[in-house]
């Protein structure tokens, strides 16, 4: 996943979720900053359609299908795990993403049941998983050991845990995106960590639409978060690891 001059990727995104008329102008606007690869990941069923067509209208896209923990209980379909076990049959290149656990909100259990059911998947198709993690790092770490084997790769997105908590993640082979949170001088999780990540497991990510802090917003988008925003986040990232 190079991050190369000209060829930044920005790791996790929704670009599903941008508005029709916007969403041109957000990939405009990326690209003139030298964004060019975006890992764009899917939250519930009802969003998995808009993600394969602007797969197959944008280059530089690369999907993940997924039903996030916010959506356990509203799946967007109630046949979504036999839907997503279809869609990643037909899209070989396809990760399983955003799934995970998120101990803010409410029905845990069945978030876990969910979550297992697509880890299985991403094992049965050797896909790349992408992770949502809140408040819930013992129970995914638990989750993860009984499959990390056989996981093709595994990218948690955006995460606030302690350097004992990375140390755990890092056994297992975990890539970690870091995304505008750091821009914030006082999120000292999130600034720690972007210190002590290997540089073979470190990649950035706006999280956008969403995410318009520490200066992310951008007026010309209506205030939306912008992958155009992964050179800030780089620069700040490579401040803090010259400064230790």
């Amino acid at each position: 996943m190079p991050n190369s001059l000209n060829m930044l990727f920005d790791a996790h995104v929704h670009l599903q979720a941008y508005p029709e008329d916007v969403l041109p102008k957000a990939l405009t606007r990326a690209r003139n900053v030298g964004v060019t690869r975006f890992g764009c990941c899917g939250t519930n069923a009802a969003d998995w359609g808009r993600l394969t067509q602007i797969a197959t209208d944008v280059p530089g896209v690369e999907i993940s299908y997924g039903l996030h923990p916010w959506y356990v209980v509203k799946p967007g379909n109630p046949n979504w795990l036999e839907i997503l076990d279809g869609m990643l049959a037909a899209n070989p290149s396809a990760g399983i993403g955003e799934i995970g656990l998120d101990a803010t909100r409410a029905q845990r259990d069945l978030q876990m049941k969910v979550f297992v059911a697509q880890l299985e998947l991403a094992v049965r198709y050797g896909r790349r998983i992408s992770l949502h993690c809140v408040k819930a790092h013992a129970e995914m770490l638990t989750a993860l050991r009984k499959h990390h084997k056989q996981l093709f790769e595994i990218l948690l997105h955006g995460p606030s845990l302690s350097a004992e908590e990375w140390k755990q993640y890092k056994r297992l082979g975990t890539s970690v995106s870091i995304g505008p949170q750091v821009l914030n001088p006082r999120a000292e999780k999130i600034r720690a960590l972007a210190r002590i990540i290997p540089e073979d497991k470190l990649l950035y990510e706006t999280d956008s639409p969403d995410m318009a802090i520490a200066g992310c917003a951008v007026a010309e988008l209506g205030g939306l978060n912008s992958p155009e925003n992964i050179p800030r986040i780089m620069a700040e990232v490579q401040r803090l690891r010259a400064e230790t």
